[in-house]
């Protein structure tokens, strides 16, 4: 099977087994709003489309195969927080204490219950949450509220 199409239906996660589709080259998984995970795809796999995968959280596959056409294969999935090796989010409160203490940014009780909206480019959606740290291709970056250098910072 070379094409597979499983838009708009009601389920949680894909098989596990999804790895066996060794000649799978096309995966639809558009309006899938309860799918929250996709796990590892064959590395076959050249086009993915997951449009308003709106439970979608992680992806656990390396997309080499599709990086030109990762652009619009995630539209509207407003809880994606992760595709592994590309980049996962998290709140600043479960990153490692000693790593944020130890690059001197700041102490994590100065930023009580502090909210940020969030635009994600590759969803094309915003949303609302604690301060994240962003993994990004083997950089972690930290985004703070407001259009100026704190003075701590400094």
């Amino acid at each position: 099977m070379e094409y597979l199409k499983l838009s708009g239906n009601p389920f949680l996660s894909l098989s596990v087994n999804m790895n066996g589709l060794s000649k799978l080259q096309t995966l639809l998984l558009d309006r899938c709003t309860n799918l929250e995970m996709i796990p590892e795809l064959p590395p076959s796999v050249k086009t993915l489309r997951a449009y308003r995968c709106t439970s979608l959280k992680r992806v656990l596959r390396n997309l080499p195969n599709m990086i030109p056409k990762i652009g619009n294969a995630f539209l509207i999935c407003k809880n994606l927080v992760e595709i592994q090796t590309m980049f996962k989010t998290r709140p600043l409160r479960s990153v490692d204490i000693e790593m944020i203490k130890d690059i001197g940014l700041f102490n994590l009780e100065s930023i009580g219950s502090t909210e940020v909206e969030m635009l994600n480019y590759l969803t094309c959606t915003t949303r609302k949450g604690p301060l994240q740290g962003l993994d990004e291709c083997g950089i972690f970056s930290i985004f703070l509220p407001g259009s100026e250098v704190p003075d701590w910072y400094i």
